[in-house]
């Protein structure tokens, strides 16, 4: 070990330049073992651990150690035992009474030294009747000391605010529930419900580490269960779901360490700016912007695997919180499947195994039922499982081919239906051309989104021109879109405009062949391919025409129509200029 434990600093080695130079050996001894790939785990739990041992051995040298009742507590992230090179250090000083004028100042002394050498520190001192007190009305405070961690001190002092924040009126466990639900909702919202930003935050966005974090603080508080470990033993997670979660946090802290190596400030956004380096310190290369595409797309499918997760454990704690385990009685809807409450199940354990085509069914019936909200946990369960276990995509069944196309053709499928679909890998497992965009990058500044992202985006705009309240926004699309008879083949061109893009050439042109040929298999008539394929070709047409050329010129306009050719193809390309242009401004309207 080529530093040295705190434990064993003398009294000369307390100075702060010696202390801020210890300090750097460790953190330059952890960027040299991270880079030589050990373990991140090790390396997050082995700088909570160096921290432990430093602020022990500072509390001795202050002489809090021979002082009764009162503790140093790790909490938050901290108390968890995790710490990376810039996550904030988490401390509660906490004692029986309040403290004395001179003992306050020696503990003022004791966290400014702490600034000194740099650390960023979060403290608080405080007795135990008041964190019991503002932890009651502060959700932050109250989810930090589910996670108190005694560092040194008095145990009693420490098990007096373990028993005050554990006792059922600190925090009611369906309360408390019903907070972080909320508040992962608004978490989610700044983040515009996606997974998939061209620049997301590893710590906050859906699927990140905070959605597995959530679901630990809901276990804690209802059923004391301090690990995802835990959390398997009371029968909420499966074994194969509990190793996926540690795989993907695994990954996720893989990428939060190699971003904070490389920063000097604190943060956990995934910018441009380092995308590149983080993806060299994770081993990804390739030329150009090879490597970042391929770690990009590990990133994208860990969130999608941990939002899966979240969203269906929540559910399970949902009815084993709100409703005390009490299951309503099922609404059947067809032979395969059932409602309950607001979710939808299949009414066979093995339905999606044994005939794949029904997963489509799910989603006609959620089309046909508006109130239906969700997918039942058995059912996501069953449903990420037989899509791991194809072993072709689903648009070589021909009945599931004919699923596809009633799906398309229904006018409720692009309110919910098919951003569903995405979200939970249908779209991906049902076209291969689509699971080679899901987590594809886009590098310019027009994008804000994936291209899988952005294109299921595109077919909500769509949707938004039926509807006579957008008619003073988009007042040619909400004329036009009603009147076009077959919105199918928009709706097609919609999913396969931006389909070509990640594997080199015209995107256009490799997404119109692909286009065509997807409208022939799929029973439209030539007709109808050539539109459909037209229109994937020349979806740039009408933007390029008005941003980048004079529309004033007799000449341009000409050279226009002609390659629109009818006023149908023109009502067409109006609806998906309009939609794309819409989900291409979604950056400057942030």
């Amino acid at each position: 070990m080529p530093y040295q434990s705190p434990l064993n600093f003398s009294t000369q080695q307390l100075s702060i330049s010696e202390l801020k130079q210890q300090l750097e050996t460790f953190s330059n001894y952890q960027r040299t073992e991270f880079l030589n790939h050990h373990p991140v785990t090790d390396l997050v739990l082995g700088r909570s651990e160096y921290m432990d041992l430093l602020l022990h051995r500072l509390w001795q040298e202050f002489g809090f150690d021979q002082l009764p009742n009162i503790s140093l507590v790790a909490v938050g992230g901290y108390g968890r035992g995790e710490l990376h090179p810039l996550s904030d250090i988490d401390i509660l000083i906490v004692s029986k009474k309040t403290l004395p004028d001179n003992l306050g100042s020696k503990v003022s002394e004791f966290i400014t030294l702490l600034w000194d050498l740099r650390l960023e520190v979060g403290h608080a001192v405080r007795t135990v009747e008041e964190c019991s007190q503002i932890g009651k009305d502060d959700l932050t405070v109250a989810t930090n000391l589910q996670e108190a961690r005694l560092l040194c001190g008095c145990e009693d002092t420490f098990h007096q605010l373990k028993l005050a924040i554990h006792s059922e009126s600190f925090w009611p466990s369906e309360t408390f529930y019903k907070a972080k639900i909320q508040e992962q909702k608004e978490r989610h919202a700044r983040y515009h419900d996606t997974t998939y930003n061209l620049e997301p935050d590893i710590k906050s966005t859906p699927g990140g580490l905070r959605d597995i974090h959530t679901l630990s603080w809901v276990a804690r508080r209802h059923f004391g269960a301090t690990s995802l470990l835990e959390m398997s033993r009371f029968g909420f997670l499966t074994d194969a779901e509990y190793r996926e979660l540690v795989e993907c946090q695994d990954f996720l802290w893989r990428v939060r360490f190699a971003l904070h190596i490389e920063l000097k400030r604190y943060d956990n956004r995934l910018t441009f700016a380092h995308q590149a380096q983080v993806a060299e310190h994770l081993g990804y290369a390739g030329e150009g912007n090879r490597g970042v595409e391929m770690m990009m797309k590990e990133f994208y499918r860990t969130l999608r695997r941990v939002a899966e997760l979240n969203k269906m454990l929540l559910k399970l704690f949902d009815q084993a919180i709100l409703n005390n385990g009490v299951v309503c009685e099922p609404e059947i809807i067809s032979e395969d499947f059932q409602r309950r409450g607001k979710l939808i199940e299949a009414r066979k354990p093995a339905l999606f195994q044994a005939r794949p085509e029904t997963i489509l069914d799910m989603f006609i019936h959620i089309a046909n039922d508006s109130s239906i909200e969700g997918v039942a946990p058995p059912t996501l369960r069953q449903l990420r499982t037989a899509r791991r276990r194809l072993n072709r995509f689903l648009h070589t069944i021909p009945e599931a081919r004919e699923k596809f196309m009633e799906l398309v053709r229904h006018p409720n499928a692009l309110h919910k239906a098919f951003s569903l679909m995405h979200k939970l890998g249908v779209l991906a497992a049902y076209l291969p051309q689509w699971s080679q965009i899901v987590g594809q990058m886009q590098f310019d500044l027009f994008h804000v989104y994936t291209v899988d992202e952005h294109s299921v985006r595109l077919l909500k705009h769509i949707n938004t021109f039926s509807y006579a309240e957008n008619h003073q926004k988009h007042p040619i699309c909400c004329e036009v879109y009603p009147r076009i008879q077959k919105k199918e083949l928009l709706i097609l061109a919609a999913i396969f405009h931006d389909i070509g893009k990640g594997r080199g050439g015209d995107h256009s042109e490799i997404g119109a062949v692909e286009a065509y040929n997807f409208c022939m298999e799929h029973g439209l008539s030539k007709p109808e391919a050539k539109l459909v394929s037209w229109l994937v070709q020349n979806h740039l047409l009408m933007s390029v025409t008005a941003q980048r050329r004079d529309i004033y010129d007799p000449e341009v306009i000409t050279e226009f129509a002609k390659k629109v050719r009818d006023e149908e193809y023109l009502e067409f390309l109006v609806c998906l200029t309009v939609a794309d242009n819409l989900c291409n401004q979604s950056r400057a309207l942030e």
